[in-house]
């Protein structure tokens, strides 16, 4: 004789709508707080993306405009000025961006220790080198916050 051993999922824990007043919880409040406003915000976003179109020529005259900036032949610390019917641009120096020249150095420098709490490898490049295994093996993966909808009450 065989006798199994099941285990039954349990149910998620309900979470109370009304409180011991005959109230509804905040929680049941801020639900149709949010849901109430969902129209709103809607038509909001549709008016934002409405008008982030309307910034699009502009958009792409700056990124024309910030081309020919970066073209112009002149020293990197050299400001200037260029006018037009009506209105005149200021430029300044070129920026600059510092990035890490010797890598094992900077490791050696500051320890391993210190190295390693400062070190940053993005999972997409670990992704590009690692086997699924090897990917496994050295990252641990972490639940993030849950995504949800709000849908009216029938």
């Amino acid at each position: 004789m065989v006798i199994a051993l099941v285990k039954k999922p349990k149910p998620a824990a309900p979470v109370a709508l009304e409180d011991a007043v005959g109230g509804y919880s905040e929680f049941a409040t801020l639900i149709d707080q949010v849901g109430d406003a969902q129209a709103e915000v809607e038509k909001i976003e549709k008016k934002i993306k409405e008008l982030q179109g309307q910034l699009k020529p502009h958009k792409e005259r700056m990124s024309e405009l910030e081309a020919k900036i970066a073209a112009l032949d002149l020293p990197d610390d050299e400001t200037g000025k260029e006018k037009g019917l009506r209105w005149t641009i200021e430029f300044g120096k070129r920026g600059s961006s510092t990035k890490i020249a010797d890598l094992p150095r900077i490791a050696k420098i500051l320890g391993q220790k210190l190295f390693y709490e400062l070190a940053t490898v993005k999972i997409t490049d670990l992704k590009a080198y690692l086997t699924p295994p090897q990917l496994a093996e050295t990252t641990k993966v972490e639940r993030t916050a849950r995504s949800f909808k709000i849908v009216k009450t029938v």
